[in-house]
């Protein structure tokens, strides 16, 4: 189904539509209600976001658009990937007094800080010299598609804008100044929260609010946060309050719509529109239209691109973009829904491999959400690290093979050569430091 044939038939039928969304975040919640931690947690804003969308599912098949093989298709990876989502329980860590140590590994960090927001902000400003503002594009994507030359670029850009939020917002919260300027800390904050608001997305601002959320959940493992965080949800909630007006201007702007009414609607069915890619695919067997590929290649294949080992032009195609050129054919845009994991499992390994696959999905985001939480020691390094693998397996549930594989293969490409090269400044500072301290004490001498 087009945008507009489903969204016609939707508001013919908004009583139907609104019982299944009901009744879709009802039984989501049920599943993964022990494993948030806040209100500001990323999980539970994708739990908003993607229960809306499972609620397409179930409208789809009530008006018996879809098949039963889909319906329980569905049903069956969905409830799988929650199983997976809570193979490892949530750690209830809160420290009750400040344990915070003397190092905190503050030297390396603060290379690895310093290093990555002079990265960032040489590269951000790169990208708007020669693409412009994103939010003035129809297409955000098509400045970091494959094969671009940008590419490489993007992927330093999140890593180390990530980092510098993380670091930023954790020495001028716990007021740490971890040895650098506090005018340092509150620059890097200014110039994150502008990128955030220029960068054309509608979800830029929660991603800073989701950031900051995980760096304070991390540093209950090792800091007195409950007075720290009361005061930092504070600032959390008034961010929110701009996440609205900042949607407003962003859909003002790239859909030119005039009504506010219009506009108002447009961003509810942000909510709906995250089941995109089964209204899209699910009816008159679009998905088995789509080329047959490989699954393997196909969920690496931001990897096996990026590196050169496969053409760009021979990689399977995303199938949200095959979808939307499928409905769309004359519009030349790079865009379209995210390919879930509902629909790459069945595709790419059938019906009883995709609840397989989908378990998995689930799992690998339990494991890095819980199990990793708890092995990893506190420190700045470690806090930046868990927030970025975090942020990349939530979207395991919605884009398997496109955003959680490309953000990944980013933070092993990039955070790895960047925190070896901070290990290096520290070292050869230390150095530098005892050879002074020597040539000082034979002077003295």
């Amino acid at each position: 189904m087009k945008n507009n044939d489903f969204h016609f038939h939707y508001f013919q039928n908004l009583e139907i539509g609104i019982i299944f969304l009901l009744l879709s975040y009802i039984l989501t919640y049920v599943f993964i209600r022990k494993q948030f931690y806040s209100i500001f947690d990323p999980l539970f804003f994708y739990f908003l976001m993607s229960a809306a969308g499972y609620s397409v599912v179930f409208y789809l098949y009530y008006f018996q658009l879809i098949s039963e093989y889909y319906f329980y298709s569905f049903l069956l990876t969905q409830v799988s990937f929650f199983i997976g989502l809570n193979f490892f329980k949530m750690p209830k860590v809160k420290s009750e007094e400040d344990r915070r140590g003397p190092y905190l590994a503050r030297g390396i960090a603060g290379y690895l800080y310093l290093i990555s927001f002079f990265l960032f902000l040489i590269l951000q400003i790169v990208v708007y010299y020669y693409n412009g503002l994103p939010v003035f594009m129809d297409s955000r994507l098509e400045i970091f598609s494959g094969g671009s030359g940008f590419g490489i670029i993007g992927r330093v850009i999140y890593v180390t804008s990530t980092i510098s939020l993380v670091i930023s917002s954790y020495s001028l919260i716990f007021k740490d100044s971890i040895g650098l300027p506090k005018l340092l800390h509150g620059l890097v904050l200014l110039f994150y929260v502008f990128v955030a608001i220029v960068s054309g997305s509608k979800g830029a601002l929660l991603l800073m609010i989701f950031i900051i959320s995980l760096m304070l959940y991390f540093s209950r493992k090792r800091l007195s946060s409950s007075r720290v965080e009361k005061k930092a949800n504070k600032i959390l909630i008034f961010i929110l309050f701009l996440v609205f007006p900042a949607a407003l201007f962003t859909v003002i702007i790239q859909s030119g719509l005039d009504s506010y009414a219009e506009v108002a609607i447009a961003i509810a069915m942000r909510f709906i529109h995250t089941g995109q890619i089964f209204y899209m695919t699910y009816p008159n067997d679009i998905l088995f239209s789509f080329p047959e590929a490989n699954g393997f290649i196909a969920l690496f294949r931001d990897i096996f691109g990026s590196l050169r080992i496969i053409s760009w032009d021979e990689l399977p195609v995303n199938h949200g973009l095959l979808a939307f050129q499928h409905h769309y054919p004359t519009i030349d845009t790079i865009t379209g829904p995210n390919d879930r994991h509902n629909t790459f499992g069945l595709f790419y390994f059938g019906f009883f491999g995709s609840v397989i696959f989908s378990f998995l999905m689930g799992f690998i985001v339990s494991y890095i959400r819980n199990f990793l939480y708890k092995r990893l020691s506190f420190n700045l390094i470690n806090m930046s690290l868990y927030a970025l693998l975090v942020m990349a397996a939530n979207n395991l549930n919605q884009d398997p093979s496109g955003m959680a594989v490309g953000y990944f293969y980013s933070i092993g490409l990039v955070f790895t050569p960047l925190f070896f090269i901070s290990y290096m400044f520290f070292e050869i500072s230390k150095k530098g430091k005892t050879i002074e301290r020597n040539i000082f004490n034979t002077y003295s001498l």
